[in-house]
């Protein structure tokens, strides 16, 4: 019956006297064949023997001696052995050998196969027909979501789910587009035998590895491109070549849906800082992302919701200033982003408007308020991780304005007073 690698087993040794005489200082030699290495030794039967083998785990010759074995005396000796778990198919044959002190007068040893043992010879061979078992199973895990811009680590997990080293086996992973290699750490066959190609993206691969029973793992780390496209992103792990083993499960993919993580912030700013009724007031409207993410055209939304403010007027003759926004064409608000964003930029939409010459009434101690906001747009893959600074207010005092002017019937002006 075939033995897989890794395996134990029990060779039997049978020592027989058929006489006449007694025998004198029997020993009994049996080496281990290559790849086949010792355990335990045990005997029962006549004789007396003692027997002694290398090291537990260690291939060499097991050796038993007897005094005497008496005429038509047995013994029996059981060797239990084990096979290397890296060791190669085939068949290894297992030699013992049987010397007296005592003339023996059975016949030579005439050994050219192991079916040509005679009774009455004094060596025999047995074959053991090794076979390799290790179904090899890989499994790829990573996040389910991520942040364009994150760092992050895949795991990959081989198992080897027999007895058997899969002998000189690869596994290889072509790592996705838009990220960067960082580094890699691994542990049983992967602890000091893959490499990375230096490509960018670029594929790690685990060439000719030896892999043993049980789990093996790798960690691959990357960093995602901060531009990454929102959505599904797929990394695929692959047992390119089981060695002497076989292949149970020889892909793995996992995949995470990406979205763009932008800390949006904007600012509102109104120049003059004071105006008069029916003087105009600037306003400066700025959007920075603050990252990690870059955000892309159609994520995000300016919104000036009383545009225009209580009390004006977009100043005649003009519009919305906005480069890379669509503000309903350039009359009103929402101005939608019509560019990317990248982290650190900034994006800024400017309007003018006219205060109405009777604001407040002409009476002094009114303000022109006015808010403006960002927000992450409906329907895409992104998010704002700090909504504090989303909003923005100025507020505009205004002071009231009169020309007051006299004149005679004639039409020349007699005094002429401005206010305020």
């Amino acid at each position: 019956m075939p033995t897989a690698g890794g395996a134990a087993f029990s060779y039997t040794l049978t020592v027989t006297n058929l006489g006449p005489s007694d025998a004198q200082n029997v020993i009994v030699s049996d080496p281990m064949p290559p790849g086949i290495i010792f355990q335990n030794v045990s005997v029962t039967g006549a004789g007396a023997f003692s027997c002694a083998g290398p090291p537990v785990g260690t291939n060499g010759v097991v050796s038993c001696t007897s005094g005497v074995l008496p005429a038509s005396g047995t013994a029996t000796i059981t060797i239990v052995a084990q096979v290397v778990p890296n060791v190669a198919s085939g068949v290894r044959t297992n030699t013992a050998t049987v010397t007296s002190a005592t003339t023996d007068p059975g016949p030579a040893v005439n050994l050219t196969s192991c079916d040509d043992a005679s009774v009455g010879e004094n060596a025999d061979c047995a074959r053991q027909d090794i076979v390799v078992t290790a179904p090899l199973s890989i499994t790829k895990a990573g996040p389910a979501t991520l942040c364009a811009g994150d760092t992050y680590t895949y795991n990959i997990t081989v198992f080897n789910g027999g007895s058997s080293t899969a002998l000189n086996a690869t596994i290889s992973d072509q790592l996705p587009l838009n990220t960067t290699f960082l580094n890699y750490s691994g542990t049983g066959a992967f602890a000091n035998s893959c490499s990375h190609n230096g490509g960018t993206p670029g594929t790690i691969t685990c060439a000719s590895v030896d892999i043993p029973s049980g789990l093996s793992t790798l960690d691959i780390t990357v960093k995602l491109a901060p531009g990454a496209p929102s959505g599904a992103l797929s990394n695929t792990a692959t047992i390119t070549s089981a060695g002497t083993g076989t292949i149970a499960v020889g892909t793995s993919t996992t995949t995470a849906t990406v979205n763009h993580c932008s800390d949006l912030e904007i600012t509102k700013d109104d120049s003059p800082d004071a105006v008069l009724a029916g003087e105009d007031i600037n306003y400066s409207i700025t959007v920075k992302n603050v990252g990690p993410s870059d955000i892309s055209a159609g994520e995000f939304v300016v919104n000036d919701p009383t545009f225009p403010p209580a009390g004006t007027t977009l100043k005649t003759g003009t519009v919305i200033s906005a480069t890379g926004f669509n503000c309903n064409g350039t009359t009103a608000f929402p101005c939608t982003a019509t560019a990317a964003l990248p982290v650190g930029a900034t994006a800024t939409i400017k309007y003018t408007v006219t205060v109405n010459a009777n604001f407040n009434g002409g009476q002094p101690g009114g303000f022109v308020a006015n808010t403006a906001s960002v927000a992450i747009a409906n329907g895409v893959n992104a998010l704002d991780s700090n909504q504090t600074n989303n909003s923005s207010t100025t507020n505009t005092p205004i002071g009231p304005s009169a020309d007051l002017s006299m004149s005679d019937r004639s039409g020349r002006n007699l005094l002429r007073v401005d206010l305020p």
